[in-house]
């Protein structure tokens, strides 16, 4: 069965609190947290995790996401883009 994004939380939200500076590196997202910033399924973040998106690091009671290796990731997914359209260009 997949996991959809619970519907309480604001998605808009968190990824403005992903990208906000303010945020410290070490803070960590909830895997609810995260399908609810990108607006997916587990069954798709799972095939992210194929193409370098963080593992889940376990702590007692839960498995969290680490804010900075999601940033890293989506920086790198932005430098692919960047070069495949320029490749694109020429």
């Amino acid at each position: 069965m997949t996991k959809n994004a619970p519907t309480n939380l604001d998605g808009a939200k968190i990824r403005s609190w992903i990208f906000d500076p303010a945020t410290p590196g070490y803070a960590f997202l909830t895997l609810e947290e995260v399908l609810a910033a990108f607006d997916t399924t587990s069954r798709t973040l799972l095939d992210w995790r194929s193409s370098g998106f963080p593992q889940p690091i376990a702590i007692p009671g839960n498995r969290v996401y680490n804010v900075e290796a999601i940033r890293e990731f989506l920086k790198e997914k932005q430098r692919e883009s960047v070069r495949c359209t320029r490749a694109a260009l020429k």
